[in-house]
């Protein structure tokens, strides 16, 4: 499944940007620290977003968003791109960005699933084996008692 950059270096409204559940909590330490890097040096690493109709959904850059929230700015560097992956791209991003447990790995998986991305897929474009990815998966068909 390939993802199209369909627009880079844009600058667009923070109030225009949608943000859906995330597949992990917000880490508040790393939005403090993420608000003092861009109150230093700017957002260096633009948010990835997709067309909404006239607004914008978040795909990768949750805290980057919090933490701009956080410093009140109107506006934040973007990167928009097709809709077809966008639920794979934030698995993706979520996954690699920061170290996930299994249940939250399970939870990315299956979004990555979901939008019709196979188990195979989903280990090329994570770069772990099949088995990894065999097992997150199961995870989701326990009961969710079992899951916590």
């Amino acid at each position: 499944m390939a993802t199209t950059t369909v627009e880079s270096g844009r600058r667009v409204a923070l109030a225009s940007i949608h943000v859906p559940e995330n597949v992990r909590a917000i880490d508040d330490e790393h939005v403090k620290a993420l608000a003092g890097s861009i109150e230093l040096q700017g957002m260096l690493v633009p948010v990835v977003v997709r067309t909404d109709g006239e607004r914008f959904e978040l795909v990768a850059g949750f805290h980057r968003i919090a933490a701009a929230r956080s410093l009140g700015l109107a506006e934040v560097p973007v990167v928009v791109r097709d809709g077809d992956s966008e639920d794979a791209d934030r698995a993706v991003e979520n996954i690699t960005r920061k170290q996930l447990n299994p249940y939250e790995e399970a939870k990315a998986l299956g979004a990555m699933l979901a939008r019709g991305l196979s188990e195979d897929g989903a280990a090329q474009a994570l770069g772990w084996p099949k088995q990894r990815v065999t097992a997150r998966v199961k995870i989701l068909e326990l009961s969710e008692r079992a899951q916590r």
